[in-house]
């Protein structure tokens, strides 16, 4: 038994290090050989066109752009340096005497009664005075009462009973007037509201154009010149010119940045990259520069289109078979490979890996062969 025990883990042994060698030699090995190739830089500068409400055509310069947008509200408040005088009008009421026609007169609302010390009042509504009357061989004034209110806030109208003159054909004699005083209040100035404002402008965007981006997609190429803030109108609680100590000011603001879809990009460098090659077969494009490119005089139009001029750098170098390639170094070790490829005309650097660590030559099979391009320079 113990015999019989020791055969079979044994044969177990031997079978997995078969397994294991199998997978090792013929399984596992892998080769990566990265060609750098010896490339032209093409310098790209296009005008490009974005229109949201357009389809895309690479061949006219077009884009349909993708919009992201962010309304933020902002709000402060604020100390109010305003002031303004509040008060009340004195009031009280003027007897008018008629002594001079048997008419009766009418004295029409707001008509004014001046005081000898300069003080104005006018009468709240109109009022008829009857005419004078003999009596007793003398003649007897005829009278009526109106109530008036002063002409400006302030305890300087409180005064006396006297008489007052008026430009109505009357006498007037004024009751004692009370009521008036005034007192200087804050209110909230529009100097106020704009020093408010502009703490609210000065707040730093570097936030709100993060979060911006983050909306767009690995896919999607942003243009940082895009950005733009529209400050919406603000509001002010209590409004300008209200009495208040502190009020607070809120505005909304409208944040956009406009992208493009990075294979619509790629599109046209790669139309202009294919007529720096125009019919060379022994040319190809390495990099068409979609990973550096810039925007400036980025510019909206009025009928809601934007437009801007794109720069880039693509690189196109000589046309390698990377298949071909794959079949002529498999089998060989890291000396061999080297010697086939660097004569090639074109190439300026190889770099070969295999893994895992122990293999020392690549597989046989080129689906196990990776063949990789890199550019100089290149900030892809």
């Amino acid at each position: 038994d113990t015999f019989r025990k020791k055969l079979f883990i044994g044969g177990g042994v031997g079978v997995a290090l078969v397994v294991f060698l199998v997978w090792a030699f013929v399984f596992a090995p892998r080769a990566t050989v990265t060609i750098t190739a010896k490339t032209n830089a093409v310098n790209i500068s296009e005008p490009i066109t974005l229109d949201p409400n357009a389809t895309t055509a690479i061949e006219e310069g077009r884009i349909k752009p993708i919009i992201k947008q962010i309304k933020k509200t902002t709000s402060a408040e604020f100390d109010t340096t305003g002031t303004k005088e509040i008060g009340n009008k004195a009031t009280g009421s003027m007897t008018l005497s008629n002594s001079g026609e048997s008419d009766p007169i009418v004295v029409e609302a707001g008509t004014v009664f001046k005081s000898p010390s300069g003080q104005e009042f006018t009468s709240n509504s109109s009022v008829t005075v009857p005419g004078f009357r003999r009596s007793g061989g003398r003649d007897i004034p005829g009278t009526a009462t109106v109530n008036v209110t002063a002409s400006a806030i302030g305890g300087e109208y409180n005064l006396p009973s006297q008489s007052y003159a008026t430009r109505a054909p009357v006498a007037a004699q004024g009751s004692q007037m009370s009521g008036g005083n005034r007192e200087t209040v804050n209110v909230v100035a529009q100097a106020d509201v704009d020093k408010a404002q502009q703490g609210l402008s000065a707040q730093n965007e570097e936030d709100v154009k993060r979060e911006l981006r983050a909306q767009f997609g690995k896919d999607d190429i942003v243009i940082q010149e895009s950005f733009k803030a529209d400050v919406g109108s603000p509001t002010v609680s209590p409004a300008v010119g209200e009495q208040a100590k502190r009020a607070r000011l809120s505005v909304e603001t409208t944040y956009t940045v406009i992208g493009a879809p990075r294979n619509d990009v790629k599109g046209l460098l790669a139309g202009v990259l294919k007529d720096e090659i125009g019919d060379r077969n022994d040319r190809r494009i390495y990099s068409d520069g979609d990973k550096s490119i810039s925007f400036s005089q980025f510019q909206a139009a009025q009928n809601g289109t934007f437009t801007a001029q794109l720069s880039t750098t693509g690189y196109i170098g000589p046309t390698i078979d990377d298949k071909r390639l794959a079949e002529r170094i498999a089998g060989k070790r890291y000396g061999e490979i080297e010697q086939t490829i660097t004569p090639i005309e074109g190439i300026e650097d190889v770099d070969i890996q295999f893994s895992p660590f122990w293999v020392n030559k690549a597989p046989k099979k080129t689906d196990k062969i990776a063949i990789k391009f890199s550019v100089k320079n290149d900030t892809n």
